[in-house]
């Protein structure tokens, strides 16, 4: 009789459940550009094709959730079209920690890599200065720098990502599945 060699342990399923009814709370800051609609339709893959307003979405976090030290978090992505459904494309989602870039990467196919993400915010208010920085493998690819303005109110916190996992055949030649 064969056994399940990978797979959640129960107890460890139950800490998982237990994290995404967690209180998390998370300081960002978003910048969204209008570029080339040509770049988009360039890092898009089948079947998405790009939005009608050709958007970039960039964001930098700091995130703090109970029992576990706070970590940088990032999203770089494009909107995009499936169909008649409307979402972004993810192209990069840089997270300070190995265990933020696992969940996601290895769960749901998320472009996650480890860099250095970091938030600084000079003082409370409108008025006061933030900075924002993604640095991987030595080298600063993002930074965003700005003043925070007067509080806005947030959408309905709903939102569709396209995301596309696929693993290789042990053989080399394609994918493992359809």
């Amino acid at each position: 009789m064969s056994r399940i060699r990978y797979g959640a342990k129960v107890e460890q399923r139950s800490r998982e459940i237990e994290a995404t009814r967690a209180e998390i709370w998370s300081t960002a800051v978003t910048a969204i550009y209008e570029t080339d609609p040509e770049l988009i339709a360039a890092v898009l893959p089948k079947p998405l094709e790009p939005a009608d307003a050709p958007l970039v979405r960039l964001t930098i976090t700091s995130v703090e959730m109970p029992g576990i030290p706070a970590f940088g978090a990032g999203w770089f992505g494009v909107a995009a079209r499936h169909g008649d459904l409307l979402g972004e494309y993810p192209i990069f989602m840089p997270m300070t920690t190995e265990q933020s870039v696992i969940g996601g990467r290895e769960t749901f196919g998320e472009p996650k890599k480890l860099a250095e993400v970091t938030l600084e915010r000079a003082q409370d208010g409108p008025g006061s200065s933030v900075v924002g920085r993604v640095t991987r493998l030595g080298t600063t690819i993002i930074e965003v720098r700005g003043t925070v303005g007067e509080e806005i109110s947030i959408d309905d916190g709903q939102r569709t990502d396209f995301y596309f996992k696929f693993l290789r055949s042990p053989d080399g030649k394609g994918f493992d599945s359809e």
